[in-house]
């Protein structure tokens, strides 16, 4: 079962994490950009044509929905599935994994390989030092 999802994240406090910019000099937070610092305000999905979208309050209820749908998703190809997104190797993944950790929510099963990330297609796999 082929499964699109992307996340949005925000600081879990706003101003509090900053690093300068080596380039423009400048400060930026990256509180978002961090699951220590970061939390997940939205998460999304999109199977066989259904989409959905998780926000809640609370992050634990909405990695809870989020994975139960995953789940559902996958058990429909007998368990099979193929994570598809933009970055999600680098970012989304990693950033689910940590804060379900931290929430204590389970984690399915989720190989590397069962992994697309579009963002390395683009790039024909040379993802060093490529932004964006």
């Amino acid at each position: 079962m082929d499964i699109t999802i992307d996340i949005e994240t925000a600081p879990i406090e706003f101003g509090t994490r900053t690093i300068i910019d080596e380039k423009t000099g400048e400060l930026k937070d990256i509180g978002a950009l961090s699951p220590i610092t970061g939390r997940i305000i939205a998460a999304g999905m999109s199977a066989e044509g259904e989409h959905q979208v998780f926000m809640e309050e609370d992050e634990k209820i909405l990695l809870e929905g989020f994975w139960k749908s995953i789940r559902v998703a996958a058990s429909k190809d007998n368990g099979l599935l193929k994570l598809i997104g933009f970055g999600i190797k680098s970012f989304d993944i990693h950033f689910l994994f940590v804060r379900s950790l931290y929430n204590n929510v389970n984690i399915p099963k989720i190989y590397r390989k069962s992994a697309i990330d579009l963002r390395e297609h683009l790039c024909f796999f040379d993802t060093y030092m490529k932004k964006g």
